[in-house]
């Protein structure tokens, strides 16, 4: 029963980045090189990218977590509460997504969005895949609370700093919404104990 419920999982996986117009491969939009402006923010990063490439690769890579990990808690999650939290993440981190790219394709360069999570984000989706139920509503929270507070650090961080005015402007309306977020799941956390 669990191989085939993992079998299913990663070919729906697999259809959402492999078989899509936004593969990674996909030829219209190259990703460059990661270097020191471009390198997206991770847990163990002290400060936040102030490069708009760096800040708009983070974000996009937070947005790709955010939503294909509630699109497992859609699937995984054992309570109603963590699967309703699930569903606002998928739609509000895919808007984000969607002005994010808006932004990014207008900049002179125009940057190029990782199409997929990088390899942090990706283990913790692959520590996901393997929960179910209770066990996965708790790490599933954990992971989300870890999220938004970095997320919530870039996005403060660019609005103060950044080098692009647009992308300071999303960082700084992005940002409440995701303060929001973090609050709601941190209350997510205490009804687990």
């Amino acid at each position: 029963m669990i191989r085939q419920s993992l079998g299913s999982l990663a070919i729906v996986l697999l259809l959402g980045y492999g078989c899509s117009d936004n593969a990674p491969d996909s030829k219209s939009e190259t990703q460059p090189p990661a270097t020191a402006e471009t390198k997206p923010a991770s847990a163990g990063d002290t400060q936040t990218p102030t490069s708009a490439p760096g800040f708009a690769q983070a974000a996009a890579v937070g947005d790709l977590y955010e939503v294909e990990s509630s699109r497992l808690a859609m699937m995984k999650a054992g309570a109603a509460e963590v699967r309703q939290f699930a569903e606002m993440m998928i739609a509000d981190h895919t808007a984000t997504t969607e002005q994010l790219k808006q932004i990014a394709s207008t900049t002179t360069p125009a940057i190029a969005l990782p199409m997929q999570p990088d390899a942090r984000h990706q283990n913790m989706l692959n520590e996901l895949m393997m929960l179910e139920g209770a066990n996965f509503d708790r790490r599933y929270v954990a992971q989300q609370t870890e999220a938004h507070r970095e997320a919530i650090m870039l996005m403060e961080g660019f609005a103060e700093r950044g080098d692009q005015q647009d992308l300071k402007q999303f960082a700084a309306a992005t940002a409440p919404k995701i303060r929001m977020h973090l609050q709601m799941v941190e209350q997510l956390g205490q009804q687990q104990r």
